[in-house]
């Protein structure tokens, strides 16, 4: 697999299609070309990321294993659960933001 910035040095041919999917638990990127489908690595290097979103002390968004690893430490900062909400009226809460 590749990571999003090593497409263009490794195939030649363009995305046609990209695929996100918003898992509840994880989420990931695909690619389809013209030599086939494939995944994309986040930053990490893995080509899962958690499906969590918080803030640091800061009030600076993180997401994915960075927010992760602070979902026990800081509930009230991070949310794992939001996707169960979406298109409903639910309102979260982390730190100063609201979404």
């Amino acid at each position: 697999m590749v990571q999003a910035s090593e497409f263009s040095q490794s195939h030649t041919a363009a995305p046609l299609m990209v695929g996100i999917d918003l898992g509840t638990t994880y989420s990931l990127i695909s690619l389809w070309t013209t030599d086939g489908q494939m995944l994309v690595k986040n930053a990490l290097g893995t080509f899962q990321t958690p499906s969590v979103v918080g803030t640091l002390d800061d009030g600076t968004l993180v997401v994915g294993a960075s927010a992760k690893e602070r979902l026990w430490s800081h509930p009230d900062k991070t949310v794992a659960c939001f996707k169960r909400q979406m298109g409903t009226d639910h309102i979260h809460r982390l730190g100063p933001h609201s979404f």
